[in-house]
């Protein structure tokens, strides 16, 4: 069953205003990273699946976007830890517009979701995306 979603694209970022590397995003307050390498573009969740720590604060390294408070690395393909099959770092579908980037409507409807549903009187207290 499809709710009308799966084909709709949320304006993100113009492009001409990425830099090269790491860039914070936000939408709704949720926060996203996308990475910049060349002509590539690649949006992930903002925070790292470990501790929350903000990914955009992470290191470009090589292929992966690593988280800086304990170098959990993702990759830039994939989204997927290394050396944890299954463990992955929301990544996006995007498009790139004449002039901007977006990505679909429904992943970001999910990822929206689960920082709505996070409860900070949680007894560990820990947003897991």
């Amino acid at each position: 069953m499809t709710n009308g979603n799966e084909n709709r694209w949320l304006p993100l970022a113009r492009v001409a205003d990425l830099s090269e590397g790491i860039n914070a995003a936000a939408v709704d307050g949720v926060e996203l990273v996308i990475v910049k390498k060349g002509e590539g573009l690649s949006v992930f969740a903002g925070r790292c699946l470990h501790q929350e720590a903000p990914m955009a604060q992470g290191i470009l390294e090589e292929n992966h976007l690593v988280c800086s408070k304990h170098l959990w690395k993702y990759s830039l393909e994939t989204g997927e830890l290394e050396g944890e099959p299954g463990i992955t770092l929301q990544k996006f579908e995007c498009c790139q517009t004449d002039q901007d980037l977006e990505i679909r409507m429904d992943q970001f409807n999910e990822l929206k979701a689960l920082y709505t549903s996070f409860d900070e009187d949680d007894d560990d207290g820990v947003y897991v995306p």
